[in-house]
């Protein structure tokens, strides 16, 4: 599987490689510099047109963009101040030359900060590898408590720009112009909600330079999977488009199953039975209009029902209850072999017996776990750095594994997804049983399961926010209409 490059997600690593690559190319140092400057000069002016600033400029790379573009706010009649952490030194030829055209006032870290229009973070870049302390610590926390528009440049300083991570203190952005490339810390919480708006600004890398890379991680869009987008055909009909089944729980917790159906027949699945326990086939039945309903007795009904040829593909979790019952439900429905999407209570019923799970699973499998989910699985996978978490998880099962949140983290093991296409409001009760029925949905009409996964994570998001203020689950599913029409 391969992705367009202008879709990468960066490590400090593969951005200095890329650097290095544009340096052996021809382009020189101070150039990329120029460029840097003059971009991150763009995006000040593109939301504040003059006024006073305060540049804090490090003395390496990133304090030299922060030099390059004082002198051009500055000639542009700002009011500007630069104060510098430490002098450029031949360290970074490129920093002291940016010094060096610098015309204007370089003083001491103002005592009152009320006065600024804007701050602009140009302290440490991408490579930043410790805690932030003494006096960068000092003066992003004074930064931080200021009124003015606050800018960092290419990443806020004290974020991992691997793993989004906070390293002591960080800056808190209103903007970030990150340089040729989003890197994975601004795209990972903390450092997704401390880097604000992000904006790329080209440099004059081009994509020759990541050409050779082994390139990972990507950031979810269309693009990536439009293609493989499921299609009406003029002559199709309901059967070629799927027949997906849904296990559904007990009457009490009866509405996430139902959502789950519901979301899949929006997003085009030909053919949606819920499949619940006889007693509460009734309830089922009567709330559900397009959706069909049917009953099982015992375990043992139930697997002859999942090992029918009539089915497609399966949804199985939501609202399904925790427990023995559940645990072998969801061993039947992967022993058919068939895409299937695990959510909710499918994983947490594995809990201190995860291999069971793993032995079970295979690459036509999603798993949707949020935080406590797969903590409860896999408690010895740290999370401070998701995309490796998603990749463990991912490698271990032979599944495509979704790690849900503002920062959504989709793998196959070898290739990563993330998703920040989403809005605040999804955190409401039912939102994951929804996207489990959209994905199983794009699967059950023939799309594969990792791009399933993520076209499914960003239609989630658009349609949350097309929706707006005071949404609940319901609402997405109505909004699915919409959202497809966009693309």
């Amino acid at each position: 599987m391969k992705f367009d490059t202008k879709y990468a997600v960066l490590t400090a690593a593969e951005m200095i490689a890329a650097e290095v690559a544009a340096f052996k190319s021809g382009i020189p140092a101070y150039a990329l510099m120029a460029k840097a400057g003059g971009g991150l000069a763009k995006a000040i002016l593109s939301k504040k047109k003059s006024g006073k600033i305060l540049f804090l400029n490090g003395p390496g790379n990133n304090g030299g963009d922060g030099w390059v573009a004082a002198e051009i706010l500055r000639h542009k009649g700002w009011d500007v101040l630069c104060v510098a952490l430490k002098l450029p030194d031949g360290h970074s030829c490129a920093a002291l030359t940016a010094y060096e055209k610098w015309q204007g006032e370089t003083g001491e870290f103002p005592d009152n900060l009320e006065g600024y229009d804007v701050i602009v973070d140009a302290l440490f870049g991408t490579g930043l590898e410790r805690p932030v302390e003494g006096r960068a610590a000092k003066w992003i926390n004074a930064a931080n408590q200021a009124k003015a528009f606050k800018v960092a440049v290419d990443i806020p300083s004290g974020i991992s720009s691997d793993t989004g991570q906070i390293l002591g203190t960080a800056f808190k952005a209103d903007l970030t112009a990150t340089f040729s490339h989003k890197k994975r810390g601004q795209m990972l919480m903390p450092g997704l909600e401390l880097s604000g708006e992000v904006e790329i600004v080209d440099i004059g890398i081009g994509e020759e330079a990541l050409g050779g890379m082994a390139l990972k991680v990507f950031e979810n869009n269309p693009v990536l999977w439009r293609d493989d987008f499921p299609k009406l055909a003029k002559g199709g009909h309901k059967h070629q488009r799927g027949h997906l089944l849904v296990a559904g729980g007990p009457l009490a917790m009866s509405g996430a199953a139902r959502m789950a159906a519901r979301s899949a027949l929006r997003t085009g699945a030909g053919l949606v039975t819920t499949l619940v326990p006889e007693k509460a086939l009734l309830a089922y039945a009567e709330k559900q209009l397009s959706v069909m309903s049917a009953g099982y007795r015992d375990d043992e009904e139930f697997a002859d029902l999942v090992a029918s040829d009539k089915f497609g593909a399966f949804v199985i979790g939501p609202g399904n209850g925790v427990g023995e019952g559940t645990r072998a439900r969801v061993l039947k429905v992967l022993a058919a072999g068939k895409p299937c999407v695990l959510d909710a209570d499918a994983l947490t019923s594995f809990e201190g017996d995860v291999g069971a799970l793993e032995a079970a699973l295979h690459e036509k499998c999603v798993l949707t776990p949020h935080y406590g989910e797969f903590k409860r699985l896999w408690p010895d996978i740290s999370w401070g750095d998701k995309v490796a978490a998603a990749e463990t998880a991912a490698a271990k099962t032979g599944a495509i594994v979704l790690l849900k949140g503002p920062d959504t983290v989709i793998s196959d093991g070898t290739i990563t997804i993330i998703n920040t296409h989403a809005a605040p409001q999804l955190a409401t009760a039912g939102s994951g049983d929804v996207l489990a029925g959209i994905i199983a949905g794009l699967m059950t009409q023939g799309m594969a399961p990792f791009l399933a996964a993520a076209a499914g994570a960003w239609l989630h998001g658009e349609a949350a926010l097309i929706f707006g203020g005071g949404l609940i689950a319901d609402d997405l599913i109505e909004t699915l209409p919409k959202v497809l029409k966009s693309l």
